[in-house]
């Protein structure tokens, strides 16, 4: 189901934070690599996943990447923490490269406590906006932190959330309309989801809290092209002791649409969400089995109503976490995060690439003919099995060339097993004699499928 896997590192601890796919259909890759001391590591490797080049930048005495995005001019811009020689406390860092990966710029920002730069985007003006959190204002608790600088990294405004808990940003895109929208959490011992949008000019515009679950945790987020948002995170519920992966869609002034948790008796983690090219949803994370010690990459498609397409666990004997999810041009999933393997003890960027094709295929469940089929009621179950990678827009049924429902999945009663991902269920009026049953599918890639069967109906008293 993957086109390749790499791993990239040496004998120090390797953690890959952020990839991207640049315009050179390439990918770019940064975390940072922990020898004396943790430095910003950045990878650009080919689209078959061989390095291009790698280098560190050891401009500070500690210094991580957590977030990048490629600039107009096609160059990148990295966000993330540096820590001074002779200081405990990490400052929001941002730095700018070129393609070949030569420092063009770079700037710090904070104060005393701990400031962190966790997500950036570049804006539809040229400026860039990084999110994170500050105890710049609050010296024992973090807070918000959402500044805008000019493509040179220049200080234009800040804003901050100040609230009585502890609250931190890790995830910021750039709305449709202009606007900026950010998710993380808030609270202490308990934590909930909380996402805010701002102006372009950083005027809070609404702030929602979603409380579900006992804990839960907002890591990625992304606005789908019907407009909404999607947020996916992690939730705990009140006397279990492990976490599910949470989805959540609100709408464009943040009300809730639904939610969905996904989970086993591990602890499960969603870290990071692209929308694919078929309007479906790519999730990245990870299972953490404490019992057994290891963690496996957990990949997941969904559509956009967050019923499941595929998962896939890449189940290997180490410990292996996904931090972020990209789409490439050839509509393949790249995921990126890091590998510990008990064999050489020490941690590694780990990419795999994923085959995402929109492969529909269709089957039907009970006979195509049923001529033994006589009961008084004259009413036929008819069930069919639909495979897809790809999110279905919309079911035809039609009898005798006569439509007799149509609607998206959600409007049929459908169930998932291993052997048939969807299988869809409805009762039908026979009529006497031949019935000549069509069924038609349509994804939202385009791809169509168009099955027929023929049912024959003789009543018991005929």
């Amino acid at each position: 189901m993957f086109d390749w896997k790499q791993t990239l590192g040496g004998n120090q601890r390797d953690e890959a934070n952020a990839v991207i796919e640049t315009s050179e259909k390439d990918l770019l890759l940064v975390g940072s690599t922990k020898g004396k001391r943790k430095v910003l590591w950045v990878v650009k490797l080919h689209k078959d996943g061989k390095p291009a080049w790698g280098k560190t930048y050891e401009l500070h005495y500690n210094s991580a990447g957590n977030s990048v995005v490629e600039t107009f001019d096609g160059n990148y811009v990295i966000a993330g923490f540096t820590v001074a020689r002779d200081s405990t406390q990490r400052d929001m860092w941002v730095l700018k490269i070129d393609k070949s990966g030569e420092l063009l710029w770079e700037k710090s920002f904070g104060g005393l406590g701990d400031d962190v730069a966790k997500a950036i985007v570049q804006t539809r003006d040229g400026g860039l906006v990084v999110a994170g959190f500050t105890q710049k204002y609050t010296w024992f608790q973090t807070k918000f932190w959402i500044m805008k600088l000019d493509k040179n990294g220049n200080f234009k405004w800040e804003d901050k959330v100040i609230a009585k808990l502890n609250e931190r940003a890790f995830a910021i895109i750039e709305a449709k309309d202009g606007g900026l929208v950010l998710a993380g959490f808030r609270g202490n011992k308990m934590r909930m989801f909380r996402v805010i949008r701002f102006s372009k000019t950083g005027e809070q515009e609404w702030l929602e809290t979603y409380r579900i679950g006992y804990w839960s945790v907002a890591n990625s987020l992304i606005q789908t092209q019907d407009g909404a948002y999607v947020v996916v995170g992690y939730t705990k519920k009140v006397g279990k002791l492990n976490y599910d992966i949470l989805l959540v869609k609100i709408d464009q002034n943040g009300q809730l649409l639904w939610n969905k948790t996904i989970g086993s008796n591990d602890w499960d983690e969603a870290t990071s969400v692209t929308e694919t090219y078929d309007k479906g949803l790519a999730v990245a994370g990870y299972s953490l089995s404490k019992k057994f010690n290891k963690a496996d990459f957990w990949i997941m498609k969904l559509d956009n109503h967050g019923e499941t397409l595929w998962e896939k666990k890449f189940d290997r004997r180490s410990l292996d976490f996904a931090n972020s999810i990209t789409e490439t041009s050839d509509h393949g999933l790249v995921v990126a995060g890091s590998t510990f393997s008990e064999t050489v003890h020490n941690w590694d960027y780990a990419l795999l690439k994923y085959k995402n094709n929109d492969k529909l295929k269709f089957n039907f469940i009970n006979p195509t003919k049923a001529g033994a089929h006589s009961t008084q009621d004259g009413i036929f179950t008819l069930k069919f099995c639909i495979q897809t990678q790809t999110p279905i827009e919309s079911i035809e049924i039609y009898q005798n060339n006569s439509l007799f429902k149509e609607g998206q999945l959600r409007d049929f009663k459908h169930t998932a097993n291993k052997k048939c991902p969807v299988l869809v269920e409805e009762d039908i009026a026979l009529q006497i004699g031949e019935n000549k049953i069509r069924i038609n599918i349509f994804s939202m890639s385009g791809k169509s499928i168009k099955e027929q069967c023929t049912i024959y109906y003789v009543p018991i008293d005929w």
